[in-house]
């Protein structure tokens, strides 16, 4: 029961239906929820109708920690990864969605999806010149320092990366 309304869920997502998808998307997570494990690969693609529905809506704040998480239980999921993105994508964090189809790009060529390393590299590419970048700067005299550490947002930066202009994304 939980697959037919899923199913009937993605069909009113591809009818443009989005709002009256969700419920149906929600249901089928909740019935999944209570009969498989946490990591069951049944409870992700109702979780990414979810997450589906609710970029339909344009509500990328909740839908895209929905698509995460469904990256997070299906790795090798391509079309999952392509859905995040494009969430990111829509909600204006570009560097985020560059780095997803970064690794679209990458898991589509060992897979030989030929058509989906494209895609990713063209949408990567499209997004690259609106990217903002943050360069770090660090004099010589404090590089020395010992025990100095340079860090952007909780995460040490490498050394190299002193030196070098960088996109702004979220971690995948």
């Amino acid at each position: 029961a939980a697959g037919a309304i899923k199913e009937l869920a993605l069909i009113l997502i591809d009818a443009n239906k989005p709002l009256d998808a969700e419920p149906l998307a929600r249901e089928s997570l909740s019935i999944r929820t209570k009969l498989y494990p946490a990591g069951s690969w049944l409870i992700a693609t109702s979780r990414s109708a979810v997450g589906q529905s609710l970029l339909g809506q344009k509500n990328y704040a909740e839908a895209c920690p929905k698509l995460e998480e469904v990256t997070k239980l299906i790795p090798e999921g391509i079309g999952a990864k392509l859905t995040l993105a494009e969430c990111y994508e829509s909600w204006g964090k570009l560097a985020s969605a560059t780095a997803v189809y970064g690794i679209v790009e990458s898991l589509a060529t060992r897979l030989n999806q030929a058509d989906r390393v494209e895609l990713a590299r063209d949408r990567a590419a499209a997004l690259k010149p609106k990217l903002a970048h943050l360069t770090i700067r660090v004099p010589a005299a404090v590089k020395s320092l010992p025990g100095l550490r340079v860090t952007r947002n909780g995460s040490e930066v490498a050394a190299r990366s002193t030196r070098t202009a960088t996109p702004r994304f979220l971690a995948v």
